[in-house]
C-alpha cells in the first residue's frame, strides 16, 4: 500500500497536471462533486501522474509554472490564490515536477518535488526539508504498479502525446455541438470549438475550448450553468502551455512561462547524495 505522503503528492500532481494533458481526450465528463452537481473537473483518464508528458522523448524543455485561481462568492468577496513551480523534461522522457505548497505560519514555503523516470520504472518523491527520498514502482498504469521484469522500457513508459488535429485553415474557428436535439431536455450540451493558432512564449500553439452547458432545471438550477475547459497545445514541445478552466465558482489558469527548449541539468533527475533513501519499489 502506498504511503499517505505519496497519495497526497499524487493528488497535488492531479491538481496541477491540467497544463500537461494528453491531446485528443474528451471534455471533462465525470461528476466533480461541486455544489451544482455539474462536471467541472478533469476526467482522471486524461491524467498520468504529473501529467501525460512522461515518456515523450526528444522534446526536452524546462519552464516555470504559474497556477492561479480566482473566485467571486455571492457575498461580493474576491479570493485569489497563486502557487508557482517548475517543470523539467529531458530527451529520454524523464520529468521533474516542483510545486510550492501554501505558506507556512512562519512565512516559509515547502515544495512537493517528484521525479518520474520511465526508463528505470520508478517514481521518486523528494522532501527537501527532511532531505529524504522515497522510491516507488512506476509502471504502465502509473505510480504503485510494478514494472514487469520482461517489459522493455519503451513498453513500460507512457506513450507520447498525439499531435492535435490540423485544421484546413488554423486561423478560422470551428465548432461542433453534442447533446442537442429532440428528447434531450435536461441533458447537458457540449460544444467543442477550435480556436485556431496563437503564439505563447515564442511557441506556436493550437487552441481548443470545450464548453458544457447544463440547461435550467436539470439539477434544480434556475439558470443554465456554463463551464469551459480551454487548452493551448504546442506541437513542438508536445505539451499544453496554457489551460483555462471556468465554472460558476470562478476561474483557474495554469500556464508555463520562461520556457527553454533543450536538455535540463541531468542532476535534476537524480536523488541528491546527502538524502536518505527509502526503497518502496517492491509490491506490498
Amino acid at each position: 500500500m502506498l504511503k499517505r505522503s505519496v497519495i497526497f503528492v499524487a493528488c497535488i500532481d492531479l491538481v496541477f497536471a491540467t497544463g500537461a494533458l494528453a491531446q485528443g481526450d474528451t471534455a471533462p465528463s465525470a461528476q466533480a462533486g461541486n455544489r451544482h452537481g455539474v462536471s467541472t473537473a478533469i476526467d482522471a483518464s486524461m491524467l498520468d501522474g504529473g501529467g501525460n508528458i512522461v515518456g515523450t522523448k526528444d522534446r526536452p524543455f524546462s519552464a516555470d509554472i504559474i497556477n492561479e485561481t480566482d473566485q467571486s462568492p455571492a457575498d461580493g468577496n474576491h479570493i485569489h490564490r497563486e502557487v508557482r513551480g517548475k517543470i523539467f523534461r529531458d530527451a529520454e522522457g524523464r520529468v521533474r515536477h516542483e510545486m510550492e505548497l501554501r505558506p507556512m505560519p512562519d512565512g516559509s514555503r515547502q515544495y512537493v518535488i517528484t521525479i518520474q523516470d520511465p526508463l528505470a520504472g520508478i517514481y521518486i518523491h523528494l522532501e527537501p526539508e527532511n532531505k529524504t527520498a522515497t522510491l516507488y514502482a512506476y509502471g504502465p498504469l502509473g505510480v504503485g504498479t510494478p514494472v514487469p521484469a520482461a517489459a522493455s522500457a519503451e513498453k513500460a513508459s507512457p506513450q507520447a502525446m498525439a499531435a492535435p488535429p490540423v485544421l484546413a485553415d488554423p486561423n478560422v474557428r470551428t465548432r461542433s455541438v453534442h447533446g442537442v436535439g429532440a428528447g434531450n431536455f435536461g441533458v447537458p450540451t457540449r460544444e467543442v470549438e477550435q480556436l485556431g493558432t496563437n503564439v505563447i512564449e515564442g511557441f506556436t500553439v493550437t487552441g481548443t475550448r470545450r464548453t458544457t452547458i447544463t440547461p435550467a432545471g436539470a439539477v434544480g438550477n434556475d439558470q443554465p450553468i456554463v463551464s469551459s475547459f480551454e487548452t493551448w497545445f504546442s506541437n513542438d514541445l508536445q505539451i499544453y502551455l496554457l489551460t483555462i478552466i471556468k465554472n460558476p465558482q470562478g476561474e483557474t489558469t495554469y500556464k508555463l512561462v520562461d520556457i527553454h527548449a533543450g536538455d535540463p541539468d541531468p542532476q535534476l533527475f537524480q536523488v541528491p547524495a546527502d538524502y536518505t533513501v527509502t526503497d518502496d519499489t517492491q509490491p506490498q
